[in-house]
């Protein structure tokens, strides 16, 4: 073997390592790119869960009087709605035939 093609085989496997290295450089760092993305995706869904559960909490007694008014049969300030007289069906009159 001669020493230009010993040296020459060096160099590439040098390349080659060196490019294996740069590639699981990129990979680590995508890794954790996307772990870190991934963590602040969780912080802002536990956010707007938090916010939820306080807003619902706050809600609840409105909701529960709301249900028991409901309950008990309607509230005393509203207007009564007046009883609509239950009319049976009438087709529609008749019209004579007209001939010219």
């Amino acid at each position: 073997m001669s020493l230009s093609y010993t040296r020459s085989q060096r160099k590439n496997r040098l390349q080659y390592m060196e490019r294996k290295r740069r590639d699981l450089d990129t990979r680590a760092m995508e890794e954790r790119k996307r772990k870190r993305e991934q963590e602040i995706e969780e912080e802002e869904h536990r956010a707007i869960e938090k916010e939820w559960q306080k807003n619902f909490e706050e809600s609840r007694q409105n909701r529960v009087e709301s249900w028991k008014q409901f309950q008990s049969g309607g509230s005393s300030t509203k207007k009564t709605k007046t009883a609509k007289k239950l009319k049976t069906f009438r087709p529609p009159r008749h019209k004579a035939e007209t001939r010219d």
